[in-house]
This record gives C-alpha cells, sequence and structure tokens, in this order.
C-alpha cells in the first residue's frame, strides 16, 4: 500500500530588506531614523540592524550605527553636509539587501529639529 508523504521545509536565510527609511530629526551632528523591518525574516531572529552612509566625498556606503530596533541617531556626523542613509537586517545567517536609500538630508547647526 503506497504512503503519501508531505515533505514541509523551511527557507533559511538572509532576511529582506528593511522598507520605509525615513529621517525624524536633525542636528548638525546626527540623524534620527526610523524604518519598518522586513517582511521576511530568513526563519531566523532579526539580531541587529545595520545602518550605513553615503559619503558625499567617496560615493561610497559606509556604516554609520548599528541599532537592535528599528529606529536610531547616528552621531558623530559633519555640520553642513549632506547624507543619505541605508539599512540592512542582520540574522544569524548574515546580512540581508538593504533598504532603499533616505531622502538627502543636510546636517545643520547645533539645534535639533524634528522633521514632520
Amino acid at each position: 500500500m503506497p504512503r503519501n508523504v508531505l515533505e514541509i521545509s523551511k527557507i533559511i536565510d538572509v532576511p529582506g530588506a528593511p522598507t520605509d527609511p525615513k529621517i525624524e530629526s536633525v542636528s548638525g551632528e546626527s540623524v534620527g531614523l526610523t524604518w519598518t523591518p522586513p517582511e521576511d525574516d530568513g526563519g531566523s531572529f532579526i539580531s541587529n540592524y545595520l545602518v550605513e552612509k553615503l559619503d558625499p566625498d567617496t560615493g561610497k556606503w559606509t556604516r554609520a550605527a548599528t541599532s537592535r530596533v528599528p529606529r536610531c541617531t547616528v552621531e558623530n556626523l559633519l555640520p553642513n553636509k549632506p547624507y543619505q542613509f541605508r539599512i540592512l537586517a542582520q540574522n544569524v545567517h548574515g546580512s540581508g539587501e538593504p533598504s532603499e536609500p533616505t531622502k538627502t538630508v543636510q546636517t545643520t547647526g547645533k539645534t535639533k529639529r524634528r522633521i514632520d
């Protein structure tokens, strides 16, 4: 008598890309960011988010901060410089694809202001 066999497999991989990165606040030396976690966690808990900034002088993406939650403040930025940011989610299998970049924001003076 034949047996019916149902095979269930779970794909384990790096997470998908976070979505909707937004700039929440800007000062002369920092930018506050929020984003939405990826829909696909790759079958494993997201352990960190890597925040990268686009260097306006070299055109290269470099690590700017890490966070365990979908928000952070990137510090030690140069005043009066334009910046863009993107976010990558990490799990035990590695880093996923980056989010779309934020809109370009320019750091200003020392006073923090909220972006609406």
